[in-house]
């Protein structure tokens, strides 16, 4: 099946229902559903064939789900890039995808060469006269593509089919409590599992009302979300504050469903989302290879089980392993790993990858150390994987440790995470210098950083070593329990 085939059943079910909306239009299920096939069928004439991948690079609009929908119609790959991402993160990307189709709206096409103009390519199909109904793919066709990062610091893209998304959605549904009447707010990026997933194809799924966000601005924010019909929203932490802190005044008690997610929440915060929305917010664990609920914990349960990321979702088989493949017992650490229909089919054109990540009996093994309670409540703990989480963002350290040893000032360094307070966790350096005496500054590594990579990755931290701790076989070894700063 098809998940874009349930804008059709809409279409003929509800047609004057919104589908989608951003802040500038609007669109019901039966002009999204017309507006899809007419996309389709443009596609088709620029060569994209079924299971080919269209990359997407742009900022939140209506027209980039308009895009997905079409490309769904079309049996093609939805891929969407982070546009946050430099020129040459981007070029690697579309290399690693295989080159495709590139669709990117106007502040983003000076990113890559001969790419398609997003309202261009809309603006054409809704002149033409032609359209192609959904294509039939069958339930381990791929749906779309997600970027996430590995264990060499490299790209590596998720590949989630059609049944990924249908179960995803329903989990979303069940949990959630979704329905025909539920309007679920995007204000995170749509390359984001999250926003994708977690709020645009549930919606879809229920035959309820995406509303997209074209960028974060507070006030357009309150604007929004002060509408009584809005019932949705997943923002993290930091999100959540920023908007209480410009709106003290602002009341959400219409909200069924708001979401957020990271490691313990504070308890300051709590109260104040309380206050907000006139309940405790859900709260859950996700990743991208598992579209992405894994875990979820309803308000109710926030306040006793706080520190934990709730328990398995309707549709993940969760087992907590030790480095044997053995279950561990309740209370003790081991890996977190899932299997079920939310799993990924694999990463794109990795399938050294792919067979890494899977244990022997279908298990997805995430790099998460956690433990779970006699409650099945889980928490985590550390990870395998050295990822920095910032800003709702994943930053992989040896991604940036390979670009600054390209630095002619640096020897060795190594990338650490640290608590912080606005973002979760920042960047930090520690570094060997070339030249003892001439030692590069904090801004000359951002810099360098920043001209390599996106700006969310340079460390906002340095420390500078004579040299870094390394173990008996000559590896550089852990430096996370001896810098100053944690």
């Amino acid at each position: 099946m098809n998940f874009g085939s349930l804008l059709g059943f809409h279409a003929r079910t509800r047609g004057d229902a919104i589908a989608v909306r951003d802040n500038n239009s609007a669109l019901t299920y039966s002009q999204l559903d017309d507006l899809a096939g007419k996309v389709a069928a443009i596609l088709h004439k620029r060569g994209v064939e079924k299971g080919m991948p269209v990359a997407v690079i742009s900022g939140n609009c209506l027209n980039q789900a308009v895009l997905y929908a079409g490309i769904m119609y079309a049996g093609a790959v939805f891929a969407p890039i982070n546009f946050r991402l430099n020129s040459e993160e981007i070029a690697n990307l579309l290399n690693l995808i295989g080159n495709p189709l590139t669709v990117a709206d106007m502040d983003n096409m000076h990113h890559v060469r001969n790419g398609v103009e997003l309202t261009s390519l809309i603006e054409e199909a809704g002149k033409s006269g032609e359209a192609v109904p959904c294509c039939f793919a069958e339930p381990s066709d791929p749906n779309n593509i997600l970027f996430t990062s590995g264990t060499t610091g490299l790209p590596k893209g998720a590949t989630l089919s059609h049944s990924n998304i249908v179960a995803s959605a329903a989990n979303c549904a069940l949990l959630r409590g979704l329905d025909t009447t539920t309007v679920c707010y995007v204000p995170l990026p749509l390359y984001h599992t999250a926003a994708l997933h977690g709020q645009l194809t549930s919606a879809w799924y229920c035959g309820g009302e995406a509303w997209i966000l074209n960028s974060w601005d507070v006030d357009r924010v309150r604007s929004d979300m002060a509408k009584d019909h809005i019932s949705s929203v997943f923002l993290m932490p930091e999100q959540w504050e920023d908007l209480m802190v410009h709106l003290p005044e602002l009341r959400l008690h219409r909200m069924s469903d708001p979401r957020t997610a990271g490691a313990r929440i504070k308890d300051e915060l709590l109260d104040k989302l309380e206050l907000l929305t006139g309940k405790l917010p859900n709260f859950g664990m996700g990743m991208t290879e598992c579209s992405p609920h894994i875990n979820f914990m309803s308000g109710g349960l926030i306040r006793t089980k706080n520190g934990t990321v709730g328990r398995p979702s309707a549709f993940a088989d969760v087992i907590v392993c030790d480095d044997d493949n053995q279950i561990v017992p309740p209370g003790q650490v081991g890996e977190m790993r899932i299997r079920g229909p939310l799993v990924m089919s694999s990463y794109w054109n990795a399938p050294e990858a792919t067979a890494e990540s899977f244990d022997e009996n279908g298990y997805f093994c995430g790099g998460d150390l956690v433990t779970q309670d006699e409650d099945g409540f889980i928490a985590i703990v550390d990870r395998k994987k050295d990822l920095i989480r910032s800003g709702g963002e994943n930053v992989f350290c040896v991604e940036i440790e390979q670009t600054l040893l390209q630095h002619s000032g640096i020897q060795e360094v190594a990338v650490v995470g640290f608590p912080h307070e606005k973002w979760g966790e920042g960047v930090a350096a520690v570094i060997v210098p070339s030249d003892s005496g001439d030692v590069p500054a904090l801004g000359d590594i951002q810099g360098w950083v920043c001209k390599h990579l996106a700006s969310y990755k340079k460390p906002l931290l340095l420390e500078v070593r004579s040299e870094l701790p390394r173990n008996k076989t000559g590896k550089v070894g852990s430096v996370r329990n001896s810098v100053s700063f944690l």
